[in-house]
């Protein structure tokens, strides 16, 4: 908590309400450096000495905006490739703009295999071994999984495939980011659905505001 409250009582909502620490203006840069390295330090100490578990405690953060041009696409990339390559957190990013993902673009990855890849598989025939052949691996360490050539490819894959990859998928990650395309169809309700978390973009316009 950075802020120019500083009585005890202050500081003691500031601590109530979750903060990691309170830290109150003016202040030197250098202590305000010094006190994130602690907490950093802290927090991957905490995640070192975590005992192991044999189930995940996986956390899917969904990136929407009903209006394009808002920046989803490079909030969902830069937040996943932070989850990788910054807290060394196994990471997926799944991009789900079905009709125009920029995902492989972004990462500089030419498509080979893709969600299309899955059109015609039955959900009770979907294992982690083939929703692993879809998956890339970029130099970051992230994990991702692209947007098929042709919108057409995508509307062969049944819902419930989509549903069953989505449940193999969370045995796998730490995190999960999906990047949503522009409307409610039927991929982008069934991620909001199983997202824990959504960050829903808007730019500042009516017009997006509305949208939202």
């Amino acid at each position: 908590m950075l802020t120019a409250q500083s009585t005890l009582q202050d500081k003691l909502q500031s601590f109530e309400a979750g903060a990691d620490d309170h830290l109150t203006k003016p202040f030197e840069p250098a202590e305000l450096v010094a006190r994130l390295t602690v907490l950093l330090r802290r927090a991957e100490e905490a995640h070192v000495a975590r005992p192991a578990s044999t189930t995940r405690n996986v956390r899917r953060i969904a990136v929407h905006s009903l209006r394009g041009g808002t920046g989803t696409s490079s909030l969902a990339v830069n937040l996943a490739v932070g989850f990788a390559s910054i807290w060394k957190s196994q990471t997926l990013l799944l991009d789900l703009s079905m009709v125009a993902g920029q995902v492989a673009l972004m990462l500089n990855t030419s498509l080979r295999r893709t969600w299309g890849d899955l059109a015609g598989v039955e959900p009770g025939e979907l294992d982690a071994e083939v929703v692993d052949s879809i998956i890339y691996k970029h130099e970051s360490g992230l994990s991702f999984i692209t947007t098929p050539t042709f919108p057409s490819e995508i509307e062969a894959i049944k819902s419930e495939t989509m549903a069953a990859a989505f449940q193999i998928l969370g045995q796998k990650f730490d995190y999960i980011v999906a990047d949503l395309s522009h409307d409610f169809s039927a991929v982008t309700i069934q991620a909001l659905d199983v997202a824990d978390f959504i960050l829903m973009v808007v730019s500042p316009d009516m017009s997006s505001i509305r949208a939202a």
